[in-house]
């Protein structure tokens, strides 16, 4: 797939059509507000799309800087991301648990680093679920 066909939204169908390709790499980066008293890496290991990694906005950040979740020097982020088993050569659908939230900052890490085989699955995991696409527990 040439990078200019990539599509910044990719829907439920398109990815279950896509979702065993080899350079498909299906990314859960869920965050959310700490006052919500949600944790999204225990969600991830309970419910997820099957094959799908976790994308730690707070792990892959600047841990010198006092702010959370600020962007990290371009070789952590190629670090974490290939530690995930992501390649250059994939193309990343991004998801989070709410819909469109914190899988837009994915889409635009990857983007930030020069990765543009990036979009976004339009409606998160509860649209996914929803349309029938299978979810597993199985953490990779």
């Amino acid at each position: 797939m040439a990078t200019n066909s990539v599509r910044a939204l990719v829907d439920a169908e398109w990815l279950a059509g896509n979702l065993n390709s080899p350079h498909v790499a299906v990314v859960d980066g869920s965050w959310h507000l700490p006052t919500i008293n949600r944790d999204p890496l225990a969600e991830f290991e309970t419910t997820h799309i099957p094959g799908a990694v976790f994308f730690d906005i707070d792990r892959i950040a600047d841990d010198a800087n006092p702010l959370p979740h600020m962007i990290p020097s371009e070789e952590k982020f190629a670090g974490q991301v290939s530690a995930l088993g992501i390649g250059n050569d994939d193309h990343i659908i991004a998801y989070d648990t709410t819909g469109v939230g914190s899988a837009a900052r994915v889409w635009w890490m990857f983007h930030l680093f020069g990765h543009d085989r990036v979009s976004v699955l339009d409606g998160g995991l509860p649209i996914w679920q929803k349309s029938g696409g299978p979810v597993e527990d199985q953490v990779p």
